[in-house]
């Protein structure tokens, strides 16, 4: 195996540290509050001066193959679920509606899912779903989520859940998407969502009241 190194001269480094011109949109994508590094990147930027326009400060919002799993704090701070099931619905819908569709919704009852839940339900509203099936309180565990998706031809389902991770305000909270074959999102969709999170500057929500669940 042979390494390459890439030869640079110092005109292209100094035009790549030159302050830039004009407003700058970032997005601020990281997972590690421990690591020193993130840390430096975040304060150089808070504290860059007037040209800085900050788009986004978020966790990253990788989904893996069990869905995105944060701490229930991350998915408190503000407009956090809200970004993640926006880019869900554009990736699934592009700019159309999803007009005489059903979207199959619940989780396995963990502390913010009756939150999370009447926010996708008006979310979806806003995005023209004919229909939502809710389990009952909220509630339903993936494998008869998977099921539910597959009987009533479903064009997919949002689940909650973080599995075995630990619950309650300081544990764990989780969404994932499941297709219209009751299986899990492939990766190609879930890399087409994390890349759709961190573009977003808006997300459309029903003005409807919370149901009873």
């Amino acid at each position: 195996v042979m390494t390459l190194a890439l030869q640079r001269d110092d005109a292209w480094y100094r035009e790549r540290l030159a302050p830039p011109a004009g407003r700058v949109r970032v997005v601020i994508d990281t997972d590690a509050a421990n690591e020193i590094d993130d840390l430096f990147a975040l304060a150089c930027l808070v504290f860059a001066g007037t040209g800085l326009f900050i788009l986004k400060l978020h966790a990253g919002q990788r989904p893996g193959t069990s869905g995105l799993r944060k701490k229930v704090t991350v998915f408190q701070r503000t407009h956090y679920l809200e970004n993640f099931v926006q880019a869900l619905f554009d990736v699934l819908h592009g700019d159309a509606p999803a007009a005489g569709q059903t979207l199959v919704l619940g989780g396995d009852g963990r502390f913010y899912n009756r939150t999370a839940v009447q926010t996708i339900l008006k979310m979806a509203a806003a995005r023209g779903y004919a229909r939502v099936l809710l389990g009952q309180g909220g509630i339903l565990s993936t494998p008869a989520a998977s099921a539910v998706i597959r009987r009533h031809q479903a064009s997919g389902g949002i689940i909650l859940s973080a599995s075995h991770n630990p619950g309650g305000p300081d544990g764990d909270f989780g969404i994932k998407y499941n297709g219209t074959n009751g299986g899990p999102a492939p990766e190609k969709l879930t890399q087409a969502i994390y890349e759709r999170t961190q573009l977003l500057t808006r997300y459309r929500l029903s003005d409807a009241p919370d149901i009873p669940l």
